[in-house]
């Protein structure tokens, strides 16, 4: 059983890509699923606004998909972590119904 759980779709502003055409994609290359982890990084400098995600458009489109069964997957989000943002990020996880979770460091030192 192989799923992907690194993805990024246009919620994230690295990737222009459809949901629906990566399921597409793990169904035609054989995955057993994937998992949607978009980035959010709070206070990106110099570009502000530009990794933040629309959580009540990405959960409804996720979900939404659900429902065609293409291909299982979670939703999930890959979090910019910077330790002045903590706070944010643990009323973030505790207010979304993330399947999977990433931390990455895009930033050091703001």
């Amino acid at each position: 059983m192989l799923w992907d759980t690194h993805l990024h779709t246009y919620f994230s502003d690295d990737s222009h890509t459809l949901p629906l055409d990566m399921l597409s994609q793990g169904r035609i290359r054989g995955l057993s699923g994937i998992c949607f982890t978009d980035h959010l990084d709070l206070d990106y400098p110099n570009r502000p606004g530009e990794f933040i995600i629309d959580f009540d458009c990405y959960f409804e489109e996720l979900s939404l998909l659900r429902r065609k069964e293409i291909l299982p997957f979670g939703i999930g989000v890959e979090l910019g972590l910077q330790p002045h943002l903590a706070k944010e990020h643990r009323e973030l996880l505790a207010s979304n119904p993330f399947d999977f979770v990433i931390g990455s460091s895009h930033i050091v030192h703001r």
